[in-house]
């Protein structure tokens, strides 16, 4: 399985992920069960400062895994996770002609 490149992210978060089935009466309230027995990760990186090879690595790594699961290394456990990306887009912005600056959303399958 393909990992995600190592690239030391400038921002990172994390978030679990726990979904609601929820079902409302007439009475005027609602009762709610988890609707999975895990709470997946979501993971929030952003870049800066990054070389144009860098940035054009996360971009050919998206390309070429778009849709499809791939292992994830967390930056500071260094556990892995297998997971997606949450957009099937990437936004580079431009810094000055050598650096450039992207967020990704990864989150657990």
């Amino acid at each position: 399985m393909a990992i995600f490149p190592q690239i030391a992210p400038n921002s990172f978060e994390e978030d679990d992920y726990i979904p609601l089935n929820g079902v409302s009466f007439n009475g005027g309230y609602e009762q709610t069960v988890s609707k999975f027995s895990r709470n997946p990760q979501i993971f929030y990186m952003t870049f800066s400062s990054l070389t144009v090879e860098k940035a054009t690595e996360i971009r050919n790594f998206l390309l070429l895994h778009k849709g499809i699961s791939f292992s994830f290394i967390h930056p500071l456990t260094y556990k892995t996770y297998e997971v997606k990306f949450k957009e099937e887009k990437l936004k580079i912005k431009w810094e000055s002609p050598l650096y450039r600056s992207t967020s990704i959303i990864l989150y657990e399958v």
